[in-house]
């Protein structure tokens, strides 16, 4: 499962569903949320 973030109010989310959410569940903002990248997926980067 993917983590996502709200661009608009900076609320940290993981979904419980498999859809990509549309709308941030705090704030309800559409459109301005992305998926974040754990640590572990940051230290394979590199």
């Amino acid at each position: 499962m993917a983590n996502y973030r709200c661009m608009n109010c900076n609320y940290r989310f993981v979904p419980k569903s498999n859809r990509a959410p549309t709308r941030c569940p705090y704030c309800s903002t559409e459109g301005k949320l992305v998926t974040e990248k754990s640590a572990d997926q940051i230290v394979r980067e590199v």
